[in-house]
C-alpha cells in the first residue's frame, strides 16, 4: 500500500465515524496499550467493523507477560473466635474468597493463621453463620467474639496480637443463616 493510499484510508475512516476506543492486536494478541515507539517493516495492517486494528507481522514473537504478583504484607496475621456458648452456630470463614476453616458448632475457641490468604490492599474475611436446628437456649448475653490481627505465636502455642485489623460480635440464639465480613487494608 502506498502512502498517499494509507493517508486516504485513514482520513476516510476518522471523516467516516466518530472517534472509538479500539484495540490493538499484534499477531491475534491483544496488545493495546503495551506497545510502544516499535517499527515493524513489512507488515499487514488491517480494521474490523468496530476500528480494531490488526496487525500480522511474520517473524514477530508475541508474549504477553503475566502481572506481577501483589506484593504480600509483612508479618503474621491470624484469626481467634471465642464462643462462650458453644453448640448455636457453624461458622465458614472465607478470605478473599479463599476457604480459612469450617468451625464445627460446638468449638469454643478456635485460631487460624491467615498469612497465606491476606493481600496488600483490601481485605475482607466472610464470616456465614449456620444455626444448628436444636441449639440449647441462651442467654441474651451470649455472644460470639472475633477478632482479626497481626501478632506472633510463641514455640509454647501462647498467641499474642499487637494489632488489632477489625472485629466481630455476633448474638448467639438467632435461627436464620447470616453472613458478615470485616474489612480492612494492609500496606506491604
Amino acid at each position: 500500500m502506498s502512502i498517499h493510499a494509507a493517508v486516504t484510508v485513514i482520513i476516510a475512516l476518522t471523516l467516516s465515524r466518530p472517534a472509538l476506543a479500539v484495540d490493538v492486536f499484534l499477531n491475534n494478541t491483544k496488545v493495546t496499550g503495551s506497545v510502544k515507539q516499535l517499527a515493524m517493516p513489512k507488515v499487514d495492517v488491517r480494521f474490523d467493523d468496530l476500528g480494531n486494528v490488526y496487525i500480522d507481522a511474520p517473524g514477530y514473537l508475541v508474549e504477553v507477560a503475566a502481572p506481577p504478583p501483589p506484593p504480600t504484607p509483612s508479618g503474621k496475621y491470624y484469626l481467634v473466635v471465642n464462643v462462650p456458648a458453644p453448640g448455636h452456630y457453624a461458622i465458614e470463614v472465607n478470605a478473599n474468597g479463599k476457604v480459612v476453616a469450617s468451625i464445627p458448632a460446638g468449638s469454643q475457641n478456635y485460631f487460624a493463621e491467615l498469612s497465606d490468604k491476606l493481600q496488600t490492599g483490601a481485605n475482607g474475611i466472610l464470616f456465614t453463620f449456620l444455626p444448628v436446628v436444636d441449639a440449647p437456649a441462651v442467654q441474651e448475653t451470649d455472644a460470639i467474639d472475633i477478632l482479626v490481627g497481626r501478632g506472633e505465636q510463641t514455640p509454647d502455642g501462647t498467641l499474642t496480637i499487637t494489632r488489632v485489623l477489625g472485629t466481630l460480635k455476633r448474638k448467639t440464639g438467632t435461627r436464620l443463616a447470616e453472613a458478615q465480613t470485616v474489612n480492612f487494608e494492609l500496606t506491604p
